[in-house]
């Protein structure tokens, strides 16, 4: 059935994005599905090697992968990033992370968040190396008209660091 789906998306030119893990799934949390890295590892890697020949998925490694119910290091999140890469090279993946984690209210990058930006898109071993920056900007009713200026203060983060990756935002004040 899911290949049935993800082949449906694909005609219709449709993209599917697939969150590997979230908060909640880690030791100590309720619902731990994921007890070690070496779980979450194995998790990945099946799902890498299943959903190989599927171009029209795009992989969030961790939903929100900063949140206080389980957070994970960008150094965790590298080694879930290498792990697809290693069996999928060309798979778009991301990371994404909590409302103020890579951008204030205001649309302001702080040094703490363009640090926290700069380790989820840049290359270095220190840094997970997404294809695509998944933020979910802070969600204040003037969302729609702050988007904007929120965005390009990411970009010049991104530019700065050399790094021309798309920023996707797939949260945007979701429904009440």
């Amino acid at each position: 059935p899911a290949a049935g789906a993800l082949e449906a998306l694909a005609e219709r030119g449709l993209i599917f994005e697939l969150v590997l893990l979230r908060p909640g799934q880690l030791p100590g949390q309720p619902f731990a599905l994921f007890t070690s890295e070496a779980a979450r590892l194995k998790a990945v890697e099946s799902i890498a090697i299943a959903l190989r020949e599927y171009r029209n998925v795009v992989f969030d490694l961790y939903n929100e992968h900063d949140h206080g119910d389980g957070p994970i290091s960008h150094r965790a999140a590298r080694a879930l990033r290498d792990k697809v890469k290693a069996i999928d090279p060309a798979r778009l993946v991301t990371i994404s992370s909590t409302e103020y984690h890579l951008v204030s209210a205001k649309g302001e990058v702080t040094d703490a968040d363009a640090q926290n930006l700069r380790e989820e898109a840049g290359t270095g071993a220190e840094a997970v190396g997404v294809d695509l920056v998944a933020a979910h900007l802070p969600r204040t009713d003037d969302w729609a008209t702050a988007t904007g200026a929120r965005v390009r203060a990411l970009r010049a983060v991104l530019d700065k660091a050399g790094r021309s990756v798309p920023i996707y935002l797939s949260e945007e004040r979701r429904a009440d």
